[in-house]
């Protein structure tokens, strides 16, 4: 009890600047996984250092400090101090906290923090105790940090998957305790699956929740969940039209009934005749149009499906003057009947005057 009340005096005086030490340190720091097909992801650290300092032989104690970083969803840091002379670890949070330590004053001390929060600069806290019977001296210690992230995610392809898409998943694990023995899948549409990488076909367009589950050889288990999209297709219009070529005063008719959409509905057709008439948007697929002037036209329909989206497609007609009859002479219908009625009065005439020469005759 003395002994440790003795210790957190200490730490308030050199916490105040009245006693100092000196750090010496040639260590170095890394991050693993920097690529998100890493299965591990995790904060490194190793370093050589040494405590020194100065004060009455009777009760002093030195330190060293070793700042390291914590993110956001951190799961464990781990910190070992080993040592030549006997030790303590003291843990601090970024408000300069003590929230762990190891006070066994033996020379390996070691601590495990569990979901570090919050995140920011932490600091492990290396402190040397010498009396009558450990005259002061220097302390040569060596520490390792590790900050473990076991996070699981994945990735997927094609980036904008359709129903038409076998999407490629690839489970990506930021695990660093343990390997992982298994991944599962549940793909937000009541199929499920196994494995590292994995495809997967939907039938439906719509946003799904994703699942994977990572199992740790230590049983331990890791959920991630994602939200993907299925992406609408576009629906594909399609025109007929009967006939292609007609003469002025002739019907057409045009046909759209063979538009379709593959993951949807086509709910809307949309008529331009090419000569400034249209029909707007309805719901018939066929419509009937006369054109008064000849000409080529362009007739282009557009299709619209449940999400609004479009299609167009296009089909030309040629409009004609009425033909003649084929070896007509302009005017000859007229002349045709005049003669043909002066041959009539010709005949009446002659048939007139024989009459009247019969009956003279018969007279006489």
């Amino acid at each position: 009890m003395k002994r440790a009340i003795v210790i957190w005096l200490a730490i308030l005086i050199i916490m105040s600047g009245i006693v100092g030490f000196v750090y010496t340190s040639t260590g170095t720091d890394s991050i693993y996984g920097e690529t998100p097909e890493e299965e591990l992801i995790c904060y490194h650290y190793e370093n050589d250092g040494t405590i020194k300092g100065s004060g009455p032989s009777s009760v002093i104690i030195t330190g060293a400090t070793e700042p390291f970083p914590v993110d956001a969803g951190a799961k464990i840091a781990v910190i070992t101090v080993s040592s030549d002379k006997n030790i303590d670890l003291y843990i601090k949070d970024p408000c300069d906290t003590i929230v762990e330590s190891s006070a066994t004053a033996e020379t390996t001390e070691t601590i495990e923090i569990t979901n570090p929060s919050p995140a920011g600069e932490w600091a492990a806290w290396i402190t040397h105790y010498s009396n009558e019977s450990q005259p002061l001296n220097s302390a040569d210690y060596h520490i390792i940090i590790d900050v473990y992230y076991y996070f699981v995610g994945f990735t997927f392809f094609p980036s904008t998957p359709t129903i038409l898409d076998n999407t490629h998943f690839t489970a990506v694990s930021y695990a660093n305790i343990g390997n992982i023995e298994n991944w599962t899948w549940a793909f937000g549409d009541g199929k499920v699956g196994y494995g590292k990488n994995i495809t997967h076909q939907y039938v439906t367009k719509g946003k799904y929740t994703i699942s994977l589950k990572a199992t740790y050889e230590n049983g331990s288990e890791e959920e991630y969940t994602k939200d993907i999209l299925i992406h609408n297709l576009s629906p594909t219009a399609v025109i007929f039209a009967t006939p292609l070529i007609v003469e002025i005063g002739d019907t057409v008719t045009f046909d759209a009934s063979e538009s379709y959409d593959i993951d949807g509905n086509v709910t809307g057709y949309y008529f331009d005749f090419g000569d400034g008439e249209t029909t707007g948007w309805g719901a018939d697929f066929s419509k009937s149009h006369l054109y008064t002037t000849t000409g080529v036209y362009n007739v282009t329909l557009k299709v619209k499906d449940d999400d609004d989206v479009t299609a167009t497609d296009t089909v030309t007609i040629k409009v004609t003057k009425v033909k003649e009859p084929k070896g007509f002479i302009p005017g000859f219908e007229t002349t045709t009947l005049l003669i043909a009625m002066l041959g009539v009065c010709a005949i009446l005439l002659k048939r007139r005057q024989k009459s009247r020469d019969t009956s003279w005759k018969e007279y006489q």
